[in-house]
Formats: C-alpha cells, sequence, structure tokens
C-alpha cells in the first residue's frame, strides 16, 4: 500500500516540478538534478559513440558527415573526374560543332558538312552520360554557391540530348553554362 502511494507522490512531484516532496532514495533536489545530468551526458556520449561505431561499421569515414575538408577534397575528386571528360567534350565540340569558335569570342565559323557533327555529338551524348552520374552521385560535396551551375549544366545536358532525338529541339535556353568551365578548372 505505502509503495502505491510513494508512486503516487512521486508522480504528483515530477508533474509540479517540485521534487523535494519525492525522496525514496533519500535526496533532496539538487542530488536529483546532479543524478539527471550525469544520466544525460551518459545518454549522449552513448549515442555519439553508438553512431561513430555504426559509420564504422558501415565503412563511412566520419568526417564525412563534419563537412570541411572531406566535402571539399570529395568536390575536388568530382572535379578531377569531370574535367577530361569536359574536356574532351570541348575539344569535339569546338572542333566539329555548327558554329565552332562562338565560345571563344572567335568568329563564328558556321559549318554547313555535318557529317562528322553528327557522329561526334554521340560521344559528346555519351560523355555527358557519365558527367550527369558523377553530379548526381556526388550532389552533396557540391558547394552550395555552386550548385546552381551545375543543376544548369544537367538541364544543358538534357537539352543536348533532347537534341540529338530531334533536330528541331530548340535548346538555345540551355546551353552550356560558361562560369562550369572555370569552377572545375580551378578546383580539379
Amino acid at each position: 500500500m505505502e509503495t502505491t502511494n510513494l508512486a503516487s507522490t512521486c508522480m504528483n512531484a515530477w508533474r509540479f516540478y517540485d521534487l523535494s516532496t519525492c525522496k525514496p532514495l533519500g535526496w533532496d533536489a539538487a542530488t536529483w538534478i546532479a543524478v539527471l545530468t550525469a544520466l544525460a551526458s551518459l545518454a549522449s556520449l552513448l549515442i555519439y559513440c553508438g553512431r561513430k561505431l555504426y559509420r564504422r561499421w558501415r565503412g563511412v569515414r566520419s568526417s564525412s558527415y563534419v563537412g570541411g575538408n572531406f566535402r571539399r577534397s570529395r568536390f575536388r575528386n568530382l572535379c578531377r573526374s569531370i574535367k577530361p571528360i569536359m574536356d574532351d567534350n570541348y575539344r569535339m565540340f569546338s572542333k566539329f560543332g555548327p558554329n565552332s569558335g562562338s565560345s571563344e569570342g572567335l568568329p563564328k565559323i558556321v559549318r554547313h558538312d555535318l557529317g562528322i557533327w553528327y557522329q561526334v555529338r554521340n560521344k559528346i551524348s555519351e560523355n555527358n552520360k557519365k558527367i550527369e552520374y558523377l553530379i548526381k552521385e556526388n550532389m552533396t560535396a557540391i558547394p552550395f554557391e555552386f550548385r546552381p551551375a551545375f543543376i544548369q549544366w544537367l538541364d544543358h545536358i538534357d537539352a543536348f540530348n533532347a537534341h540529338i532525338i530531334d533536330d528541331k529541339a530548340d535548346y538555345s535556353r540551355n546551353q552550356f553554362p560558361r562560369d562550369i568551365s572555370a569552377i572545375i578548372s580551378r578546383h580539379a
């Protein structure tokens, strides 16, 4: 009978934030606060260590969740992976594209014999698929200030592929983003 009375007294004490009336162990309010603080600290330490062990078990470096240097190195690796593919696309487009030279500010050379271009643009499309995969798989590694440029690049890839399927498809609003080359070159 006394246990029920003690339990209801302690529950009322917890409800009204007055632990002085609940002394099953003979502790006052200051002792209860110290014990609860210690338990909360122990719980947060266990959660932290548990997450760290889980990440190690999953094979993920814990620094990847911190951001900072690891995120920058992932972005650098992404840029290093993309740069040779991007350079290959640039070479093919500037040499065989229908409007060669226009990207460097040189006078436009409009090509009327597009036989080679029709073959080369399929290679550019294959390269674009590789670039698209790399960007989508590493989107979290791309710093926020560069994400709009990378999203524009993905839009350009989609529009270019639509243009390959249908020559009449207009992708003039989704041109290759000019600042992406500088971003990739700077961070590769």
